[in-house]
């Protein structure tokens, strides 16, 4: 069995996690220890596909499709490390955000032109866990129908999406809903670890440069916000340290730091598993990436959000936790209550708590969608 794992932009450590997710709980799975799985040199770096044991696609992009000519061209010359399209027997899609109106109907296309060539040879296509939507665009619609039609299972991961997906019509006996995937990941601790005068005391901001980019809030706002976080934080005798959950977001961290009248440090982990291990280690984190909130509160760290997208709202109400989910313009006041609520007392405690059986409920969630995708793969055999 060759897999594809697909979309994990190797840039995005939300996008790492999903595919470590995917490689954690498949491989050891009993039957699929002698299952090849490939990426796009996109998707992970050379590093990466050496540390996980990763087989290359090397495709070329090129007039809104995707195809192997390479490979294709002198397949003899390959090594078996180096994955053909005729060879794919299963995709799995964790494109975590990519079919919806902010993206177009191009994504959805690209994905139909190549998905359709793997069925052909009969290979098995299958979105995991991912937000989808809105579809007001009737182009970007009928790209998703096509897309939705095409696959034998769909997770949205959420009720608006789930939504999106029942409105492009079509059957939908294959579409369901499960939670993000990424939960039962364990993190590692960072390296290096935390000074001692920040252990058990450090409030992880992590900022998103698509909170200006989509418009969800000035640039004044946002860095105003942030620093605005910071000095209470400071006030408190907290520890607050911003982290990098993706690349992109360096030049954002270091305007909020212009913001403040003293710089508070600013940590990058490359390796997901340690990016993952040092929120864990945070008393408290206030985030604007999905997956930098889903570390936090599968890990019990209370966690307060922005949003640029439905799907901050939906994880928020899945654990619990939506009365933490701020705009740019809440009041000093607000943020002085919401950050107490999550640093002291007998409020956070129960915080806490509610995180510990939210958390365990999504990983059953996340079992059950695991064997409904073993199920579909093996059904053919």
């Amino acid at each position: 069995m060759r897999v594809e794992i697909r979309n994990t932009t190797s840039g995005n450590q939300g996008a790492q996690l999903m595919m470590r997710a995917i490689l954690d709980r498949l491989r050891s799975e009993p039957g699929c220890e002698a299952w090849r799985f490939a990426v796009a040199r996109r998707c992970a770096t050379g590093a990466t596909r050496r540390e996980l044991r990763l087989d290359l696609l090397p495709w070329v992009h090129a007039m809104g499709t995707q195809a192997d000519l390479l490979a294709r061209m002198v397949p003899p010359f390959f090594p078996s490390s180096v994955a053909r399209a005729a060879e794919i027997d299963l995709v799995l899609d964790a494109s975590g955000f990519a079919y919806g109106d902010s993206w177009g109907p191009r994504n959805a296309r690209m994905a139909v032109a190549y998905y359709g060539r793997l069925k052909a040879h009969g290979a098995k296509i299958i979105l995991l866990p991912q937000a989808l939507g809105p579809v007001q665009n009737p182009e970007v619609r009928s790209a998703l129908a096509e897309l939705v039609s095409i696959a034998d299972l769909v997770y949205a991961r959420d009720s608006t999406s789930l939504e999106a997906v029942r409105a492009v019509g079509g059957s939908q006996d294959h579409v369901h809903q499960s939670n993000d995937f990424t939960h039962a990941l364990e993190g590692v601790p960072p390296d290096p670890p935390l000074p001692e005068h920040m252990v058990g005391r450090t409030v992880g901001l992590i900022p998103n440069k698509k909170m200006l980019q989509t418009g969800a809030a000035s640039r004044q706002e946002y860095l105003g916000l942030f620093s605005r976080i910071a000095r209470i934080l400071m006030e408190r005798r907290s520890e607050p340290l911003l982290i990098l959950h993706s690349r992109g977001d360096g030049a954002l961290a270091a305007a909020i730091n212009r913001e403040l009248p003293h710089p508070v440090p600013t940590r990058r982990e490359h390796h997901p598993l340690r990016l993952k291990g040092l929120i864990g280690q945070c008393q408290a984190v206030v985030s604007s990436r999905f997956h930098g909130l889903v570390n936090a509160m599968s890990a019990a760290v209370p966690a307060m959000a922005t949003s640029w997208s439905h799907k901050y709202q939906h994880l928020m109400e899945d654990f619990g936790c939506e009365d933490h989910l701020v705009g740019p313009d809440v009041d000093d006041e607000t943020l002085e209550n919401k950050l107490a609520a999550m640093l002291e007392g007998p409020e956070r405690d129960e915080r806490v708590g509610r995180l510990r059986d939210a958390a365990a409920r999504q990983l059953q969630n996340s079992e059950q969608m695991r064997q409904d995708v073993l199920r579909c793969v093996r059904s053919g055999d």
